[in-house]
């Protein structure tokens, strides 16, 4: 016999700043996901209403020696920061767009801010960025970091029935240069 499931997922989200200059433009949100079994609790998502206390002008969470803090966002215990660079291929010498994402915890060290073996020719630090994208994490079903770290490194990205991202509040600062 084959027993079949469905999953309901509902995403409320609310925008805060959208600006838009003539070097770049910055968007603020929050987000709030629900999946369920029942349509009707998937219905219950609703975003944040406060602006979060975040940096979309200078972006001042991020220093250039590489070291990052979030922390003033208070209760989001994960960041994944992630920059889009135009770069030079070492081949072809021809721009190409890399893309690098980081996973971490609400204050901390940035990986790129070091030597990334293997891609030292094409990234850093001080490589021209395209776009940067900052995703704070809360999952309510999660209550410290070393969960976060099961999740994403694991293979339930993309499994709806992951208890960990049943109900998940997120807020995201995307940059566009």
């Amino acid at each position: 016999s084959y027993i079949s499931e469905a999953y309901y997922q509902s995403q409320a989200s609310i925008t805060f700043d959208e600006r838009d200059s003539v070097v770049r433009s910055s968007v603020v949100k929050t987000m709030h996901q629900i999946i369920s079994t029942d349509a009707q609790t998937s219905f219950a998502v609703k975003a944040n209403d406060q602006r979060p206390s975040i940096d979309d002008i200078g972006i001042g969470e991020i220093k250039s020696d590489g070291s990052y803090d979030y922390s003033d966002v208070v209760g989001f215990p994960m960041a994944v920061i992630s920059y889009t660079f135009l770069s030079f291929d070492p081949i072809t010498k021809l721009l190409m767009p890399a893309k690098w994402t980081f996973y971490g915890q609400e204050k901390g060290i940035l990986a790129i801010s070091g030597p990334l073996t293997g891609y030292e020719k094409i990234i850093d630090i001080n490589t021209r960025k395209e776009a940067i994208d900052v995703r704070l994490v809360k999952s309510v079903v999660a209550d410290n970091y070393s969960d976060y770290i099961k999740y994403y490194q694991g293979d339930s990205t993309t499994d709806m029935s992951n208890d960990f991202v049943k109900n998940i509040n997120e807020v995201l600062l995307n940059i566009n240069y």
